[in-house]
């Protein structure tokens, strides 16, 4: 079978106007058109989790207190699951 062109959720739009797989969807925007609006949405949202190199958080009270945390592979460090911004505000 032919493997399907990866796409960014970004573009999908754009995709259906060039790709002959989805030109037929494309034809149907009255029904799948909130459908896309979705997709692209889903452009802006994290794909992973990832420790930042230079992030350390300070407290008065344990991480743990402060925190919802995740153990990392290999230094198993314990990981902050706020992102930076969500941090600061702490």
């Amino acid at each position: 079978a032919k493997a399907f062109p990866h796409i960014r959720a970004r573009d999908a739009r754009a995709a259906m106007e060039e790709l002959p797989e989805l030109k037929e969807v494309a034809r149907n925007q009255d029904r799948y058109g909130r459908l896309w609006e979705l997709v692209e949405g889903l452009d802006a949202l994290p794909r992973g989790i990832a420790m930042h190199p230079c992030g350390v958080l300070l407290s008065d009270a344990g991480l743990m207190d402060r925190t919802p945390v995740m153990p990392t592979s290999g230094e198993g460090f314990p990981m902050a699951q706020f992102d930076k911004e969500d941090v600061e505000d702490l």
